[in-house]
């Protein structure tokens, strides 16, 4: 089953995001996360069990892990993130 790709900015800088996920030729970072509906609230997965909707999310370099993710989910979809490596740092 195939989820809807949303797409999202962000300029935090969340734990385990790192220079070394960049591309040389490119100022932005991509990363995929998988968000839910929750008793009608929108929340990001994280790694917690329980999680709740202020942990950070879970963040995956593909889309294809992303979507491992999200099929164990039955409101799942993908979140395209976007980060600006000048902000990172």
């Amino acid at each position: 089953m195939m989820t809807r790709l949303k797409q999202h900015s962000s300029p935090l800088n969340w734990q385990g995001l790192t220079a070394l996920s960049f591309s040389n030729r490119d100022s932005k970072l991509i990363k995929y996360a998988v968000m839910i509906n929750v008793d009608g609230d929108l929340m990001y997965v994280s790694g917690n069990n329980p999680f709740m909707i202020s942990d950070e999310p879970l963040c995956f370099d593909t889309v294809e892990k992303a979507q491992e993710e999200a099929d164990k989910w039955n409101t799942a979809m993908i979140v395209e993130m976007t980060f600006d490596k000048e902000k990172m740092n």
